[in-house]
């Protein structure tokens, strides 16, 4: 008798996670580790590391699907790992923010029922991704999936650092903010911008 044996495949993704990293070395493991759980559950991972100097790369090796390196910048990063993606549906990360421990399970269902295109592949491929600038990347982006359609609104949150509002003051970095993002409706270039911000 002949007997064969497979290696049991798993199935194919329903979300993929893009977190593009840049010297997140102190972070990426516990971000990983909180989305281990979703992994379990099918959730792909893929960490973008944008030259880091400090070790990201290496921790962020045990708690992804996989670890790609890219040119530095967040836009850069993000398409990048869209590209490698395996998944219908995106969800950037940023490397200090957590999400529900049901993250996945609100997206995919919540997409479904709703059947907007916020989120999907396709929908970022067709826009071509992220524009390739240094700054306000995710507002460009946002500004031409609106024109397609509303997007998905979930209740429960998520937490994110506040190590940027803790280095220059709450105040000061929502003014910040508020005042990088007026420039950009009036056409300053996002280089500038970000030399701004950073």
């Amino acid at each position: 008798m002949l007997y064969a044996t497979t290696a049991c495949a798993r199935p194919s993704p329903l979300l993929t996670i893009v977190i593009p990293a840049l010297n997140e070395g102190s972070v990426i493991a516990e971000l990983l580790a909180s989305l281990a759980p979703l992994r379990v559950r099918g959730v792909e991972v893929v960490v973008v590391d944008g030259g880091s100097t400090d070790g990201t790369a290496a921790a962020a090796g045990p708690g992804a699907d996989r670890v790609l390196v890219a040119p530095c910048g967040r836009a850069r990063q993000m398409n990048a790992g869209a590209a490698a993606a395996h998944a219908p549906v995106l969800l950037f990360l940023h490397a200090d923010t957590r999400l529900p421990a049901n993250a996945d399970q609100l997206i995919v269902n919540g997409l479904g029922a709703a059947g907007l295109e916020w989120g999907r592949f396709d929908a970022f491929a067709a826009l071509g991704g992220f524009p390739d600038q240094a700054l306000m990347e995710d507002v460009e982006l946002s500004s031409r999936l609106k024109r397609r359609g509303p997007p998905l609104c979930l209740r429960p949150p998520v937490v994110t650092s506040g190590r940027r509002w803790n280095a220059r003051g709450v105040a000061r970095t929502i003014l910040l903010m508020w005042w990088i993002r007026l420039l950009y409706v009036f056409g300053v270039a996002p280089d500038r911008l970000a030399r701004m911000y950073h």
